[in-house]
């Protein structure tokens, strides 16, 4: 371990697409931290139909991409353009304290190098189970059926679902990846890797990061002491969120499994989806407030729709 990592600046990559304002909460923050590590602050638009507006400040930068290209480009084209030795790499809807890049840096030191995420929390400071295991079919089946959501707070729907349940007096936790909502990795391993795959426009492309590190043993690493608030999901309607989400795992599922195996997850998804109608009719025939042939009709069509990209 490079005994020097105490004083290693930091690059800080936002990718941004939507309204300025929104990012702009999480820039003040960064620049208010209580740290003496160097900051550099890069703000990835990815072709956002509203620029974000350039930074005159010292040691930041806007990148500007000529198209867009999802999570996973913006963040590699920002990424381009670290100086420091660590990058940080955190969703633009992140709401930090002032000495979170100095905690979380701190916390991650005896784990480097790795990939290392903090805590998550909702709005609401609901935990948000970042931590997972790689993806399995039955994972995925247990986490899309409507009639097991009375069951999503139990420890049995969580660990089904892969969702990883670190002891309560452990500080960190190792797991198969992480959510990206916040990342934290040495930049020469995450450009050694060649960044993310930007054949994932949105979705997924954290996890195929992470297994590929796994083959260069880079371990994957929530702290338990370090936590941020993330908003999530203010920027696309529910039936975008879902294609997307479609379209990810489909992609990851044809790179890492093949194709075969892409077309059993595509079967079984279209087999939940025909579950959770009848599921659904039922419960509007019990006056519950549901749209179930529309979502019937939104969601097959995403999951038929993922495989043609």
């Amino acid at each position: 371990m490079d005994s020097g990592f105490q004083s290693h600046g930091v690059s800080i990559v936002i990718p941004h697409y939507g309204d300025p304002a929104l990012t702009r909460p999480l820039i003040k923050a960064l620049l208010q931290q209580t740290t003496q590590r160097p900051l550099q602050i890069i703000v990835a638009d990815d072709h956002s139909p509203e620029p974000f507006p350039e930074l005159n400040l010292p040691g930041c930068v806007v990148v500007r991409r000529e198209v867009n290209g999802g999570f996973g480009s913006a963040v590699n084209s920002g990424a381009a353009q670290a100086v420091h030795p660590l990058l940080l790499i955190l969703n633009s809807d992140l709401t930090v304290g002032t000495d979170f890049v100095e905690t979380l840096c701190a916390g991650a030191e005896p784990w480097m190098p790795a990939f290392v995420s903090p805590t998550v929390v909702g709005p609401d400071g609901s935990f948000q189970y970042v931590g997972r295991k790689f993806p399995k079919i039955s994972r995925s089946v247990i986490a899309s059926l409507s009639a097991l959501g009375r069951w999503r707070n139990s420890v049995w729907w969580h660990r089904s679902v892969g969702h990883e349940i670190a002891p309560s007096t452990s500080n960190a936790m190792v797991c198969d990846w992480f959510v990206g909502a916040a990342i934290l990795a040495p930049t020469a391993a995450f450009r050694g890797l060649g960044g993310f795959d930007e054949r994932f426009h949105m979705n997924s492309e954290e996890i195929d990061l992470q297994r590929r590190a796994r083959e260069f043993n880079l371990p994957s690493i929530v702290l338990s002491a370090v936590s941020v608030e993330h908003a999530g999901g203010g920027s696309s309607d529910d039936a975008m969120r879902f294609q997307w989400l479609m379209e990810g795992e489909w992609r990851y599922w044809v790179k890492w499994n093949g194709r075969a195996k892409a077309r059993a997850f595509q079967a079984s998804m279209l087999g939940v989806t025909l579950v959770n109608l009848v599921w659904n009719i039922l419960r509007a025939l019990f006056g519950r407030s549901t749209h179930p042939v529309r979502t019937f009709r939104q969601r097959s069509l995403a999951i038929l729709r993922a495989s043609a990209g």
